[in-house]
This record gives C-alpha cells, structure tokens and sequence, in this order.
C-alpha cells in the first residue's frame, strides 16, 4: 500500500530530453496538440499514440462521421485524420462538412481505399494529404510535420 503525503511536491529530476518534453507537456500546456481521428478501428489509435511518443498530444478517437461533425463544431483541433468509410457516412462528405465549418482545420486521410481515384477525391475535398493503410511510418511522419 502506498500513502501519498499532503506535504509539498518533491522535486522530480529528469534527463534532458525528458526534461523537455516534460516541460511542453505540463509547463507550457499551449504546446500541446489536440488530434481527432475518425476511425473505426481503435488499435489504430493506439499504434498512433505510441508511434508519436508525445506526451503534449492528444488524440481523441471517434468512431461515425456524426460524431466527429458533431466534435468538430464544438472544438478545435489542430490535425484531423478521417477515414473515407463511416458507418454513417462517406469521409469525403465528412471532410467537405468540417471544412465548412472551419475552413482552415487540416485533415489528413488515412484508409485502406488506396486507388488514385479516391486519393484524387480525398484532395478534391480539401484533405492536406491523402495516406494509405498501411504505411503507418508515412502516416507518423506526415502527422509530425503538422504537429511539430
């Protein structure tokens, strides 16, 4: 059993490179970065989360198209990745309705549709980039150019 003391704080010492992704994560919380993935499939989530290695980001996941519009509208993101098949709905369709509400938000797809056909509809949306399933390392690097 572990008792935690009212007393202040100890001091945590952290090498360098953690002392500084500490300090964007906990000391300067505008640097951090809010992603909302539009995916049905949640391990995809996760793989991007440990992939990043960033404790300053965040990613929420849903998993419909209403959803996601739904989040959109209420929040501000700073990356959007979509899949182009929702239960509910088509992604292109998803992007093109983000977009409307905010014109500048940057969305990437990220699907296992890889025909130029539909990569050339994704960009015809509005998508920033159109990646395919599943090269997960172009997918880490294309989100890092984004997010810093």
């Amino acid at each position: 059993m572990c008792l935690l003391s009212a007393s202040a704080p100890r001091e945590r010492s952290f090498p360098s490179a953690e002392r500084g992704r500490f300090e964007k994560s906990v000391m300067n919380p505008s640097k951090s970065f809010k992603i909302l993935y539009v995916e049905t499939n949640e391990d995809d989530r996760l793989l991007l989360e440990t992939a990043l290695g960033r404790p300053f980001v965040e990613i929420t996941l849903v998993k419909t198209a209403t959803e996601a519009l739904k989040l959109s509208a209420s929040e501000s993101f700073d990356l959007i990745l979509l899949e182009t098949r929702f239960p509910d709905g088509s992604g292109f369709d998803l992007c093109r309705k983000i977009l409307s509400l905010n014109p500048h938000a940057p969305i990437i797809f990220y699907s296992g549709d890889a025909s130029e056909k539909d990569k050339k509809t994704g960009l015809a949306a509005g998508a920033k980039a159109y990646l395919a399933k599943p090269h997960f390392d172009q997918l880490t690097t294309t989100v890092k150019q984004f997010i810093g």
